[in-house]
């Protein structure tokens, strides 16, 4: 009996960090949120760029904007979503896909002249989320069926 209540307190401690670390994730992503709003306005307003190059930067910058509000909002207020159903797991998936392309993309484009703190944020967010799910797969919380 107190081996089985041992196991599930270590259970409930390891949930309670895995959905504190979602969180962390999600205010991570408010801070890039907030960054994309300021960059779109710093685009819109760019003298440097022709207007049509312009325009689609900030429409891009604002799509990308939208998803990254959503990886904020859905990691802090849908914590326990993501961690108790598979469209949760597919979710980090996205996420983790999204910022490990970013990091790459910033190698490829950018080569030795890259922006070394987005490559780091990127790789380090895409880690996180990473650990994420591999705490989610082993706890097994992913195990109910859905239809």
């Amino acid at each position: 009996v107190y081996s089985e209540h041992s196991q599930h307190n270590k259970t409930q401690r390891r949930l309670k960090m895995t959905r504190k670390m979602i969180q962390f994730g999600g205010f991570i992503n408010l801070f890039f949120t907030l960054f994309h709003i300021f960059l779109g306005y710093v685009i819109l307003n760019s003298r440097n760029i022709d207007y049509q190059n312009r325009v689609l930067m900030f429409m891009l910058n604002t799509a990308g904007t939208i998803f990254i509000a959503f990886f904020a909002y859905i990691s802090i207020f849908k914590s326990r979503e993501i961690m108790k159903s598979y469209l949760g797991k597919s979710i980090l998936i996205l996420l983790i896909m999204t910022y490990l392309v970013r990091a790459i993309e910033e190698i490829y484009f950018f080569g030795t002249s890259m922006n070394l703190p987005i490559f780091i944020s990127c790789l380090l967010i895409a880690l996180l989320y990473s650990v994420i799910l591999f705490r989610i797969q082993k706890t097994g919380l992913n195990e109910s069926r859905e239809g």
